[in-house]
């Protein structure tokens, strides 16, 4: 092929016409295209006037690639690496087109459409034209064939989807489509693409097989439009612990639960030191940590740790999660400016113990902001119970699982109510006792964290909020038993 044969290659003039056909509809297209192979769809896409950059991995197809620039005619941007190139900055690109890439990379699809997804421009789209090789790899008529570069493309393709976990579940369409979703990216049906145009004569008995395919995926307008698909997304699939979490944080609630956090927090720094007690699956210990802040976050429980870094994971956020016990914190003294949690001070088996650690690892002038409910001493009634089942029940027929714990509501209503003692009056008088002085305690603040169906469950036993800061105490030593220690205020 002479060095102007790709302006004329009919084939070569087929993916062009596909790409910009399935492209926004504006003039100059700013294209990416990964791995660019020999760069002649570049080089025939920057001759229409579109500002095309090609990459790939091999230094010899970017060489090769380079060779057949032409002034004036075109003259593509070529580059030896991938998307992770710190030289693409976000909200660069127009389109992004993938050829025959999915389905050998070995980059985690997770990681790569985030990747994406970032340097498109909003409305911005990836267009993904692949074929399931790992699947024609089975294909024992395909193995006998003559058409060796596919032999080999499906060959390793199936090898790669066998040693990683993330691509043996599911096949190669519903897996893309099913991580671009979770990201808030718009997916178009798979489009077979059966035209014999669009490929080698050589070629065309196992693409007539195993045809190739094109899926369109668009990122959103906006920040509120990308909540929204993604909050679709998670309403879609299954409502365990770990998906949960993630429908809360792209929900209000993540904005809410940080706003109130945020209103209470130490206002001296602009970036704070957090430890969320009792994290679950990280809901608060994330939100913190999307807001800029350096959280750390701990779970008595292992599979809850396991949740919370999963999660964190899926929101790109960083998070120091350790299994640890509330009463008995693995950290120095004096390390936090603010320590949160969220439904974890009833459960303690001795609360006060706790506050003493807590005294111990918060810096002076640091403060403690949890939420909880008067869960052990609600309903009182029986004629409350029977009220309080009746709505727990209609809340279930909307939403059938529990908000806070993976283990539903069960034992929490009532537990031996007359032992136990009312709150927040019990927070306010307890807390004092340890160097940690009420601030603020809101009753309830139900109507601005929680959705209709938690209002539906919980409604007897409201949210409260509870805000109080450090002081320095003169007597205070490590407990060893529960005694009260004098404070003095700064």
């Amino acid at each position: 092929m002479t060095t102007l044969d790709f302006l004329e290659d009919p084939l070569v003039e087929y993916w062009a016409s596909a790409v910009i056909t399935n492209s926004p509809k504006k003039n100059p297209l700013r294209i990416l295209q990964i791995n660019c192979d020999d760069g002649n769809l570049a080089l025939r896409l920057s001759s229409q006037a579109h500002l095309v950059t090609g990459i790939d991995t091999s230094e010899e197809n970017i060489s090769s690639a380079k060779k057949k620039r032409i002034e004036e005619v075109a003259e593509p941007d070529f580059y030896v690496g991938d998307i992770f190139d710190s030289r693409f900055k976000e909200h660069t690109f127009d389109v992004v087109v993938a050829k025959n890439f999915f389905s050998v990379s070995e980059t985690n699809f997770s990681e790569l459409l985030r990747r994406i997804k970032d340097v498109l421009k909003p409305k911005g789209r990836l267009l993904i034209f692949d074929c399931d090789y790992a699947a024609a790899a089975d294909d024992s008529e395909l193995l006998r064939s003559d058409t060796l570069f596919l032999c080999t493309e499906a060959k390793k393709a199936k090898k790669l989807r066998e040693s990683s976990p993330d691509n043996t579940h599911e096949e190669l369409f519903e897996h893309i489509t099913y991580e671009s979703r979770k990201l808030g990216l718009k997916v178009r049906n798979k489009i077979r693409i059966k035209d014999r145009r669009a490929h080698h004569e050589d070629d065309l008995p196992f693409y007539t097989k195993h045809p190739m395919f094109l899926l369109e995926v668009t990122k959103a307008d906006n920040e509120e439009d990308e909540e929204n698909e993604i909050s679709l997304f998670w309403q879609r699939n299954n409502d365990t612990g770990t998906d949960r979490c993630i429908k809360d944080l792209h929900s209000f609630k993540r904005k809410a639960w940080g706003d109130m956090i945020e209103r209470y927090a130490p206002k001296k720094k602009k970036k704070l030191k957090i430890l969320d007690i009792g994290t679950s699956s990280g809901f608060l210990a994330i939100t913190m940590a999307l807001r800029g802040h350096e959280v750390s976050g701990i779970d008595i429980s292992n599979s809850k740790i396991a949740s919370a870094i999963t999660n964190a994971e899926r929101m790109n956020a960083k998070v120091n999660f350790i299994c640890a016990e509330a009463d008995e914190l693995p950290f120095g003294d004096e390390e936090f400016d603010l320590i949160i949690n969220r439904n974890v001070i009833w459960k303690l088996p001795n609360p006060e113990l706790a506050f003493s650690q807590w005294y111990r690892v918060l810096r002076t002038g640091g403060r403690l902001i949890y939420f909880d409910g008067d869960w052990e001493t609600q309903p009182m009634l029986e004629t409350d119970s029977e009220y309080f089942d009746f709505n727990r029940s209609q809340a279930f027929e909307k939403t059938p699982f529990s908000i806070y714990d993976d283990e539903g509501t069960k034992g929490i209503f009532p537990i031996n109510a007359s032992s136990k003692k009312k709150r927040p009056e019990w927070d306010r008088r307890t807390l004092a006792k340890w160097g940690l002085i009420p601030l603020a305690i809101r009753c309830d603040v139900s109507d601005q964290l929680w959705d209709d169906y938690e209002r539906g469950l919980y409604f007897m036993t409201p949210q409260f909020v509870v805000v109080a800061e450090k002081m320095i105490r003169t007597d205070y030593e490590p407990p060893t038993s529960m005694s009260s220690g004098n404070i003095k205020k700064k």
